[in-house]
Parts: C-alpha cells; structure tokens; sequence
C-alpha cells in the first residue's frame, strides 16, 4: 500500500516554470510554525521514472537506488551530488513513493514543524503521478511574465553557496551546474517550457480547484499580505505576520539578503535584460497562455531575420540541452512528449 493510504495530512507540492518565483514561495511557507518544504529532490521526474513499480515494495536493487538518491540529498543540493564515499542509510523495506514521502516528514520533523512538502519546478508535468500517489496534496503552481522568467533563467547565476568556501569536490560540482545551465538556455526553449508548464498548471487547477491553485508572482509582489492570506487560507493554516519577513532568495539579479523580498519594480527588470527583438519574439511564441493570465503583450514589432535565425539554432539548442542535463532525465521520449503535449492543447 502506497504512502497516500497512510493518512498522509495534505502534503503541499510548489512547481511552475523554473525562475518563476517558486523559491520565494517556499521561503514565505517555511515561516510557519506548521509548515516545511523540502528542497528540490526532483523525485517524480527523475528517480520515480526509473523505478520499476515506483506504488509496490521496492525490489532489493531498487531499494538499494532508492536509499542512495535520498542520501545524495541530505549532504548536497540536488544535481550536486554527494562523496563517492558517503555512507547510505539503512535501506527501508517499502515502496518508493513511502520513501520520498518519509525524506520530505524527516526534513519537516527536524524543524518541528508537521506538515511537510517538496518543491521542485518542473514537477509541475507530474501533476497527475503526485496526485495519484497523494490523494490528499495540495499543489501551488507559480506563473511569471515570460519576459520576466526567459530574463531570469538566461541570467541566472549560483548566489546560494560562496564557491571560495566550498571543498573541491563541491567547488567542480558548481562548476559542472553552471556550465549545465548555460547549456540548457536557449531563447525559443524557454519561452516553449514556460508555454507548457504554465498551460499544465492552467488546466489542472481548472480540472481540481480543490487540489491545484495558480498563485502568480505578480501578486506576491504587488499585495504580499493579501496573496499569501489567501495562499494559506486554502492551505488550510492560520495566518502569521512573519510570514512576510523574508529575503529576495535565488534572484538571478540580487545578492541574497541584499532586498526584502517583495520588491515590486523586479518585475520590471526585463525590460532592460532583453532586447526589443527578444521581446517580441516572447510574446509571440507565449501567445494566448500569456494573454489568459493576463500577461499582455508589448507592442514590439517581430523581426523577421531575428525570428528566423531563433527558429533554426532551436533544434540544435535542444539537442545541446538534452546532452547537457542526460543525468538529469530518466526517460528522455516519455519527458519530451509530456512537454510537446502540453504545447499542443
């Protein structure tokens, strides 16, 4: 029987397109005295995947996967890895969804806080497998301008650990993360990735209200208190002041703790990262999801040289990003297609 049947208290899920706002999300839930939400372990997208019968006891060899994948987590950030010397934990009889399950109370209980969860963005395709492995989940999907989040994600820089601190073991793991980031980024895939995952969390939150809510980063920014009343009013959890005593965390732009963290013109920050033709090029292949959620468009004029050099690099640059995050991707055709598929609708 699957962790869901044991009476699991509505574990919260935040996904949403990466640089959306997750993090400072998760930072505002982890104020409150009840709440915890693990780092991103990526376990429905990448180790859930791999596993044979990922809701039935664990075979010994999956098991023995299983108890390394979570150890990997609780000594580096995912994708960081973990010492090839690293001791793993006892392997626990029981099924997968069990284990990710009791990695993600063990962070919350460490904190004393007893409603646990997990944030990691691009779960936010493998809204159907978490609901199906937890009934009971809550899923808080962030969406951003895509202007804003291409800017991000194209800019984006390590601000979470000093590399002049770190062994040389986690010192070439920075360094492999970085070069993996710029590898992925390409103008016409991201804008592509915000299009679908923002869809997804469209339709699901339409399909299941109950289980499934948009929060857009906008209105973090702009009314923090009401946005994040109403945010954990459907939680299901009292309100606290404090819960807006955070910093800017993971901002592409900011030192950390340079800003609190609802700065209102951040938004406004793309407009001088990007280019007039990379601007438009945006809002034409975000098109009617970006319109929907009231992201308007710009005005720019499309350029037609420009649009057509970014059409033809696309698929060289998808090829690179495959390339680049390969041990990041369980199962590359079923990972594509679910992304595809999202476009289509």
């Amino acid at each position: 029987m699957g962790a869901a049947a044991g009476g699991e208290s509505r574990p919260i899920f935040i996904v949403g397109p990466s640089r959306s706002g997750t993090e400072l999300l998760r930072s505002v839930l982890n104020r409150h005295p009840e709440i915890w939400i693990a780092h991103e372990t990526h376990y429905f997208d990448d180790l859930r995947p791999r596993l044979r019968r990922p809701a039935e006891p664990a075979s010994s060899e999956d098991a023995v996967r299983i108890a390394r994948y979570f150890e990997a987590l609780r000594r580096r950030a995912y994708g960081l890895g973990a010492p090839d010397d690293a001791p793993v934990a006892s392997v626990a009889e029981t099924d997968p969804d069990t284990a990710f399950a009791d990695y993600c109370r063990e962070q919350a209980n460490a904190r004393g806080r007893r409603r646990w969860g997990e944030k990691t963005p691009r779960h936010v395709f493998r809204i159907d497998e978490i609901l199906s492995a937890f009934p009971n989940a809550r899923i808080l999907a962030m969406a951003r301008d895509p202007r804003a989040v291409v800017a991000s994600y194209r800019d984006w820089q390590n601000r979470w650990i000093d590399r002049k601190q770190a062994d040389v073991g986690l010192a070439q793991a920075l360094d492999r993360e970085h070069t993996r980031v710029r590898r992925s980024y390409d103008l016409t895939l991201a804008t592509l990735l915000w299009r679908a995952a923002t869809a997804v969390a469209g339709r699901a939150a339409q399909a299941r209200p109950e289980s499934v809510r948009v929060v857009r980063f906008e209105d973090l920014l702009s009314n923090p208190e009401g946005a994040v009343r109403g945010i954990v009013d459907w939680l299901g959890v009292d309100y606290h002041g404090d819960l807006l005593d955070v910093h800017v965390v993971n901002s592409s732009y900011v030192n950390p703790a340079a800003e609190r963290g609802f700065v209102r013109d951040m938004e406004a920050r793309w407009r001088d990262a990007l280019s007039a033709a990379e601007i438009a090029y945006i809002d034409a292949l975000a098109g009617a999801v970006a319109n929907r959620l009231g992201y308007a468009r710009s005005g720019e004029r499309l350029r037609v040289l420009f649009t057509a050099r970014a059409l033809l690099a696309a698929p060289w640059a998808a090829g690179r990003a495959a390339m680049a995050n390969r041990a990041r991707i369980a199962r590359l055709g079923p990972y594509v297609l679910a992304r595809l598929e999202a476009l289509r609708r």
